[in-house]
């Protein structure tokens, strides 16, 4: 009874023709069954998992993502800030798990670390101070798509998508839901999205990630002036 979710893999020495993902329940489990063919193996061998893409196609009657395109980018990489929802990024990690996070150099610390705890109350108490409160994520894609409904811009698909510094937040907002069955309406994520071609990923993924972790730690006492 303590199994919410299982993940099988079939290993197959040919071309799978059909969709990798496959989702389904059994006696009340979701069941998520992923095939990794001659193809799948190949990429592997050759890149790394990294280059098992994650593409997301968003429905713009429940996933609204507003997005703006920063005004200065270097030559390789485009820079966006977007707003996520919270219960689209719940519905990602529902489907994806730890594959969202496969470039992320941290993984989620449990709700019994400090950091995690604090965003559990914010979630609980002050829902709709979460976007003021938290960090939100930052994530990569190698495209986006977008679509302009009533002059605003939203992201219709994300191709190639990894989120490489957010894991905790993106696991809280989770377990809140699965767990706590915390209502997600009121729930906004500041999101900065790193659009990276595929071969210049392992030059700046772990970059991003590691500058995104690596600022000073912050003391209770800091907060006190003399």
């Amino acid at each position: 009874k303590k199994i919410k979710k299982v993940n099988m893999y079939i290993l197959t020495d040919s071309i799978c023709p059909i969709e990798t993902k496959v989702t389904d329940k059994i006696k009340g489990i979701d069941v998520i069954i992923e095939f990794i063919d001659l193809g799948k193996l190949y990429q592997y061998s050759v890149i790394g998992k990294i280059s098992d893409q994650i593409n997301v196609e968003f429905d713009l009657s429940k996933d609204k993502i507003e997005c703006v395109k920063s005004a200065t980018n270097p030559r390789k990489v485009e820079s966006y800030l977007a707003i996520i929802p919270g219960e689209t990024l719940y519905r990602l990690y529902e489907y994806w798990g730890s594959q969202l996070m496969e470039l992320n150099v941290r993984s989620f610390l449990q709700v019994s670390g400090k950091v995690n705890k604090g965003i559990r109350t914010t979630l609980i108490d002050e829902p709709n101070m979460f976007f003021a409160y938290n960090n939100g994520i930052a994530a990569t894609a190698e495209k986006i798509k977008f679509v302009v409904q009533d002059g605003v811009k939203y992201i219709k698909e994300i191709v190639g998508f990894q989120i490489v510094n957010g894991g905790q937040t993106t696991a809280s907002i989770h377990r809140a839901k699965k767990n706590d069955g915390i209502d997600l309406d009121e729930i906004s994520i500041p999101a900065k999205i790193s659009v990276i071609q595929k071969e210049d990923i392992r030059t700046f993924v772990p970059l991003i990630s590691r500058y995104s972790n690596s600022q000073n730690a912050v003391k209770q006492s800091d907060f006190h002036s003399d």
